[in-house]
C-alpha cells in the first residue's frame, strides 16, 4: 500500500480512491469508473471528482470489485446500496447504504486504508 497517508474526511474523492487502489492493487488513476448515474442522488460523499457516473452498464470498476471481494458482497464492480451496506457491515459503521456526506463509513475506509 504505500506509505503516504490521506485525510480521514468522510468524502471519498480522488485521493482515497488513489489510495485505495495502491492498497488493492489495481490501476491507480484517481478515478472509479464506469458507476451507474442513478446511485449518485443518495451517495452525496461519492464525489463528482472521483467517481464516473454513466447511464448505462460499462463494466464496472476493478477497484470496485476489489472491495466487494474483500467485504463479502457480489463482485460486480458497482457500487450500489449493497456494497455500500457490506462496506458499512464490514467496517463496523452503522449500515443504511448510503454514502452521505460526511460518511462515517468513508472516514472509517480511509483510517482502515491508512493502516494497510
Amino acid at each position: 500500500g504505500g506509505t503516504h497517508k490521506i485525510a480521514v474526511d468522510g468524502t471519498w474523492g480522488q485521493e482515497t480512491t488513489r489510495k485505495a487502489q495502491e492498497v488493492f492493487g489495481t490501476m491507480v488513476d484517481g478515478i472509479v469508473s464506469n458507476q451507474l448515474v442513478w446511485w449518485k442522488d443518495e451517495n452525496p460523499g461519492l464525489l463528482d471528482s472521483t467517481f464516473e457516473w454513466q447511464d448505462s452498464m460499462n463494466g464496472g470498476s476493478s477497484l470496485i470489485c476489489a472491495i466487494q471481494r474483500k467485504v463479502g458482497a457480489n463482485p460486480d464492480g458497482y457500487i450500489g446500496s449493497e456494497t455500500i451496506s457490506k462496506m458499512q457491515e464490514w467496517l463496523g459503521t452503522p449500515v443504511d447504504g448510503c454514502v452521505s456526506n460526511p460518511s462515517k463509513m468513508v472516514s472509517a475506509f480511509q483510517r482502515w486504508l491508512n493502516e494497510q
